[in-house]
């Protein structure tokens, strides 16, 4: 296609005047004889205008036409995109089933949920329940954290426009949270009892937070590590303690406060049964491993290992008798060296 163009526009052009052919460029320049005859007093030449449009020939009347029939499909599709959305009275009119749960959320219901040991002003009040709605929102549509924080955010930016307007939009705008820490803070969620440890980060030996801190003339001064990590050994040297700050020093709303250089969260195996068992459900959920359809010389699970199948009559009668649950933990990969690419799992 391209070497055919290059040759249309290299094809000689007729002058209409003279008869005579020439090129693209030297027909703009040239000038008939007989416009010279005409006047020659004129010193002025008169350039043919006819040149200048250019014949179209067959080819190109034909892509002409193809483009024009692409443009009218392209036109055809778009506007049966336009027909294929859907409009408002139609998604509106569309109810899901978490739709009608969020209809059904009873305002009084939330309020009520609080804690009557917690004297809340209007405003804590309106905030409270304005985040447990939005929570409630969330946990119905699947909703991100990310896309929540937004939104809180969105929420705060639109309380800093109609803030002036009163106190108590002001008041609102200040105390209502920007993300979903401080919505957290503001609802007052049970903590889920975790035990946190400060962890060296050096030898990776764990302390309680209080054995780290050193007061000295009324400063608090983080503690060195005095784990010895081969207290047996022959050498001095290798018996000395890590010797590695335990803490260190943040500065949190003007104040210096010392957290630990890492931390270790941990929660007791009874706290997190003592949760476990109440869930509801809980009995149905272990018990629908045993209605599983699965084919013969086949693994899908962990119920189908030999493991599993001792315990549950091959050897053991554990899985058979009524009220009896077993427990499994699992450890993920970790790396227990720190130069090495070394890695184990349980």
């Amino acid at each position: 296609m391209r070497m055919e163009r290059k040759r249309k526009r290299r094809e000689p052009k007729t002058c209409s005047g003279c008869g005579e052919e020439y090129s693209g460029r030297h027909l703009l320049r040239h000038t008939c004889s007989s416009n010279q005859t005409e006047d020659p007093s004129d010193d002025t030449r008169k350039v043919h205008a006819a040149p200048i449009v250019k014949s179209v020939t067959d080819a190109e009347r034909s892509e002409n036409r193809t483009l024009t029939s692409l443009e009218h499909d392209e036109d055809d599709i778009v506007m049966e995109e336009e027909d294929d959305i859907p409009t408002n009275d139609v998604c509106l009119s569309e109810s899901s089933d978490n739709e009608e749960e969020l209809c059904e959320i009873d305002i009084d219901s939330i309020l009520d949920e609080e804690d009557s040991s917690q004297e809340l002003d209007n405003t804590n009040l309106l905030i409270v329940s304005v985040l447990k709605v939005l929570l409630r929102w969330q946990s119905l549509f699947y909703v991100s954290d990310l896309a929540l924080s937004y939104l809180l955010l969105l929420v705060k930016s639109l309380l800093y426009l109609v803030s002036a307007a009163s106190e108590f939009s002001k008041d609102l705008y200040k105390k209502f949270p920007s993300n979903l820490y401080q919505s957290n803070k503001s609802i007052s969620f049970k903590n889920d009892m975790f035990r946190k440890y400060a962890v060296c980060p050096k030898c990776y030996a764990l302390y309680d937070f209080a054995e780290c801190v050193n007061v000295i003339e009324g400063d608090e001064m983080s503690k060195k590590c005095t784990n010895v990590l081969f207290p047996n050994y022959a050498l001095r040297h290798f018996r000395k303690p890590c010797g590695e700050f335990l803490l260190k020093s943040v500065t949190v709303n003007g104040k210096k406060k010392l957290v630990p250089r890492k931390s270790f969260c941990y929660k007791s195996i009874e706290e997190s049964l003592q949760i476990l068992v109440n869930r509801e459900g809980l009995e149905y959920l272990c018990e629908s491993w045993r209605y599983r359809n699965v084919p013969d010389e086949i693994l899908m699970d962990v119920y189908d290992g030999n493991v599993w199948k001792c315990f549950n009559g091959g050897k053991f009668e554990f899985f058979t008798s009524q009220r009896n649950y077993g427990i499994m933990l699992n450890v993920d990969w970790f790396q227990p060296f720190k130069h090495t690419n070394y890695s184990n799992a349980t």
